[in-house]
């Protein structure tokens, strides 16, 4: 970000590899304070930077409102306590004031070529420890059209079928 909190697309350094694009360095992203890396999901093989569409997508992300990120913030909140009942994570991980902050570990611009929704993914690992594991919990998050839609464990959502099937479709209206 620039002095007039402008987003430099031209300092970002990427890894590429078959299936994506990876920052070489951590950016900082204002919208989650927090500096992560940015994975774009390649619409075509030859695809060395963000396709327009997903430049859009994550342009839009970078002015998020702060009502969005409180509504995701809630539902955290809400799936702690689902987890808790379904005796999925320990009660003593929710007991710190650092609980619901999130580590975020990576902004995904997914494949959205075919569909005129925008379409942004975030991975973070919670401080949720995991019954009988010594992991923690960690989830994905969709933004869709800049709003908060939902979060669950982490499943690789732009990397199945479903994603194709379900969300990057010119039906998705």
């Amino acid at each position: 970000m620039d002095k007039d909190n402008k987003f430099d697309f031209s300092e970002i350094v990427y890894q590429s590899n078959e299936y994506g694009l990876i920052t070489t360095k951590k950016i900082y992203i204002p919208a989650i304070n927090f500096e992560t890396e940015i994975w774009i999901n390649k619409e075509r093989k030859n695809q060395v930077n963000f396709s327009q569409k997903q430049k859009l997508s994550f342009e839009k992300f970078l002015r998020i409102s702060k009502k969005e990120m409180s509504l995701m913030q809630k539902e955290l909140e809400k799936y702690a306590q689902e987890l808790i009942q379904e005796n999925k994570i320990t009660k003593k991980s929710l007991k710190s004031k650092k609980a619901f902050d999130l580590e975020y570990r990576a902004i995904i611009v997914p494949q959205q070529s075919k569909t005129p929704k925008n379409y942004i993914l975030v991975l973070a690992d919670t401080k949720w420890k995991i019954k009988r594991s010594e992991y923690v919990l960690e989830v994905e998050i969709l933004f869709e059209n800049n709003e908060f839609s939902f979060l669950q464990e982490y499943a690789g959502l732009w990397t199945r079928l479903e994603w194709n099937d379900e969300y990057n479709i010119k039906e998705n209206v």
